[in-house]
């Protein structure tokens, strides 16, 4: 194998990483930017009536990747199913890339759950003092993730699901994050 493929083959993050935002477009990723850290989150999911399925523990971890043009984060918690499962292999684990196109001058995401299998495409909007990721979760269901109560060290996200297009939703799970670096 040539230099050039094994390097590329064996040490991928130097070349995923980045210092910091692109500096053309430093204002208008400060949307997600401001995540950038290391966040201890408090976890609950929801039964379609609004009662309490789990509660745990997690860590949501954000970056910048791709020359500063992307945020990626990194989101681990627990089996729900058994909450005390938390090691490699067995936790539930994703990954969301969120990019800002200057082009459109909008923003669009991609989620991929490593142990769920779900993949999501979500287009971005700020809505108020919110931040709206909207998709669809299959052909049926829209979804809708948003950021709220945002702040230097904390924030909530919420996850909900409308089966009627939009009419009523659903919240399917809540966090709250507490910024640790």
């Amino acid at each position: 194998m040539s230099e050039v493929k094994m390097e590329s083959a064996f040490h991928i993050l130097p070349h995923l990483q980045a210092k910091g935002p692109h500096p053309a477009y430093q204002d208008k990723l400060a949307l997600f930017g401001q995540f950038v850290g290391y966040w201890d989150m408090q976890i609950e999911f929801f039964d379609k009536s609004g009662d309490s399925l789990v509660r745990m523990p997690g860590r949501w971890i954000f970056s910048w990747v791709l020359d500063g043009r992307v945020i990626q984060d990194v989101f681990i918690c627990a089996d729900i199913r058994d909450p005390t499962r938390v090691a490699e292999g067995v936790r539930r684990i994703g990954t969301t890339l969120r990019h800002y196109d200057p082009a459109k001058d909008s923003w669009r995401a991609v989620y991929l759950g490593a142990t769920s299998g779900d993949l999501f495409v979500f287009s971005v909007k700020p809505v108020k003092d919110e931040i709206w990721l909207e998709g669809r979760d299959g052909e049926a269901a829209l979804i809708r993730w948003t950021f709220s109560d945002i702040g230097a060290d904390h924030f909530c996200w919420r996850g909900t699901i409308s089966e009627d297009g939009g009419q009523t939703w659903h919240l399917e799970q809540e966090m709250f994050g507490q910024r640790r670096a």
